[in-house]
């Protein structure tokens, strides 16, 4: 008979206990000349103690999102399996370094998506992570925008969406093009080329505008796979 497997917390709490003995990263910030001292204070202290929250913030959001799977469609021992434990120990340390739960329940979505069997082979848990923690939360937000609303690629109704979109996050529309530009890095979007004239004269236009000119932009595939592996789109 086979050994039983051990439950999805049980191979959770192996993982991070594994993961919390750092005695090296202490040793390293001693060495930092004049700081290394004050920054260890810092780890031991009220960083440890941010720290600590915002783990106990991102293993909070993942029960919740966990509560809603099916009992057997989790992999409760994926988090002792190599690939596993690495995006375990990425999520935490991407969870700690943002003060954002916003960002954190994306997080949190990504390590749920990738302890259902049934969800492995068709999307990249590992990438998706990597992608979601190198973006801010302002792009982020603008992505978002960018993917409910999909304004039409012609300049009266992107312009109107760039206001919209400014306005509601508070920022000028310099800050929303170098989002977009970012993003646009990323293959969540892509900058549209080429098109129709939405005016009726059926004209051809290009849109790889230069400096100071308006881009538009468009979802691509790769984003629609994300949303659909976060579930925040049925």
């Amino acid at each position: 008979m086979s050994e039983q497997q051990p439950s999805f917390k049980e191979s959770l709490n192996t993982s991070l206990e594994i993961i919390s003995e750092e005695p090296v990263l202490r040793a390293l910030l001693n060495a930092i000349p004049y700081v290394g001292g004050s920054l260890n204070e810092l780890m031991a202290g009220k960083g440890q103690q941010m720290i600590e929250e915002r783990r106990d913030n991102l293993l909070r959001l993942l029960t919740e999102h966990m509560e809603a799977i099916e009992v057997e469609a989790i992999r409760k021992d994926y988090f002792e399996t190599p690939e596993g434990f690495d995006l375990l120990i990425k999520a935490l340390d991407s969870s700690r370094r943002t003060r954002s739960e916003e960002k954190r329940d994306l997080i949190a979505r990504i390590l749920r998506g990738a302890v259902i069997d049934n969800e492995t082979d068709r999307y990249s848990p590992e990438e998706y992570l990597y992608l979601i923690s190198d973006l801010t939360v302002q792009e982020l937000r603008v992505a978002k925008l960018l993917y409910e609303n999909r304004p039409k690629t012609d300049e009266k109704p992107w312009k109107e969406w760039e206001e919209k979109t400014s306005t509601a996050l508070g920022i000028d529309r310099s800050d929303l093009h170098m989002a977009l530009n970012r993003l646009g890095a990323t293959g969540l979007i892509q900058q549209v080329i080429a098109g129709i004239d939405g005016g009726g004269a059926g004209d051809l236009w290009n849109s790889e505008a230069k400096y100071g000119e308006v881009n538009y932009f468009m979802v691509t595939q790769t984003f629609d796979r994300l949303m659909k592996f976060l579930e925040l789109k049925e």
